[in-house]
Formats: C-alpha cells, structure tokens, sequence
C-alpha cells in the first residue's frame, strides 16, 4: 500500500467486464475499507460479528473536493449501499442495487437528482424484494420529494420507455431513463445527446 498515493489509488488488476475496463479509482483506504465488508467466512458461527453487516456499511461521510459524499446501508439481501454526492447547490443520488427501503428514501430527501434501479418487472412472490419495480423507483422518488428521477438497471424483460411509464404512474416530476454517452443536468436538460445502436 506504501507505493500508492495518498489521494487516490488504482487496481490495474485486469478487468474481467466485457468491454474491457480495468481497475478503479478509488480514494484512500478505500481497499482496506472493501476488505473489511467482504461476505463472512463460511467457518463463522452463526451470530459472530463476522456474520453481522460490517460497520462500513452504516452511514458514512466523506469529501472529494468541492463534493460531499454520504453513504448509507440499502437493502439488497447482501450488504449493498447507496450514495448522495452533493455540491455547493446540487445533489445526486445513486440507489445501488436496493429493494425500496427507509435508508434510501431518507438519503434521496429533496435531491435534485435520483438516479434509481429498476431492475424488478414485479415484487417476488416469495421472499423480500432486492430490487425496484419501476413504480417502486416511482413511490421512492416521490416519497423523497425528489426532483427528477433517471432509472437506470431496467430489468430485461422491460423497454426502458415501458419502465419510465410504469413509473410516471406513481411520480408526476421529470422522468428519463439513464442512455450510454447521454449527459444530464440537475436543471433538467440534456447537454450531450446518445448515439442510437447501430
């Protein structure tokens, strides 16, 4: 660790996505940091704090810059967070892979972006939901007062003009769905426009 900077560091450690990225900015002690939330061990007792959700996963603060970041547990079956990025005069917040839950919506509180999973096409039969239906990416957004809401993971058996409907029945603010090489702005317009698939 000794050899990277104090600021940030870099995995190089070859990225197995299929477009080819590697590694990852993160800031400092963020490794130590993951390390520490990693799954327990399968030779932990039940009930040990290796089993508990780690203490990294409460809310936590930091600053990057200008940027003031806020993270929060979600619930997502396995330990999963979600994270607000605030400025001098705007805030964005990412869900993560998150059922609906309170700390979500506490954290999306008068953002002036939600940028919102919604990975479900309906709440499982059986068991707890893990993800966002696209009318439970609405009900979050609108509960949160937030004021315009992207879906991003659209579940794949929906369009993401089927999700934003599903969702605009349950929120009535600006609604797009996130689109690779698309720029958005918290004033509600859009400042670099896709290139459609070929």
């Amino acid at each position: 660790m000794a050899d990277r900077p104090k600021a940030a560091c870099r995995d190089d450690r070859p990225g197995t996505r299929p477009d080819g990225a590697r590694g990852a900015f993160l800031p400092a002690g963020a490794t130590e940091t993951f390390d520490k939330c990693r799954p327990p061990s399968p030779e932990a007792p039940p009930g040990s704090q290796a089993r508990r959700h780690p203490p990294c996963f409460r809310v936590r603060q930091t600053a990057i810059g200008s940027l003031h970041l806020t993270t929060r547990a979600v619930a997502h079956g396995i330990p999963a967070f979600a994270v607000r990025v605030e400025s001098a005069d705007r805030s964005l917040v990412y869900s993560g892979d998150t059922a609906p839950c309170p700390n979500l919506t506490q954290l999306a509180g008068e953002c002036d972006v939600l940028l919102c999973e919604a990975e479900s096409t309906r709440t499982p039969d059986n068991g707890d939901p893990v993800h966002h239906t696209p009318e439970d990416a609405g009900d979050t957004a609108r509960t949160a007062r937030a004021h315009r809401l992207i879906l991003t993971h659209i579940g794949r058996s929906l369009t993401p003009q089927e999700a934003v409907t599903r969702a605009s029945a349950r929120y009535n603010g600006p609604i797009d769905h996130a689109t690779l090489g698309t720029t958005y702005t918290s004033d509600h317009t859009t400042t670099a426009t896709a290139h459609p698939p070929d």
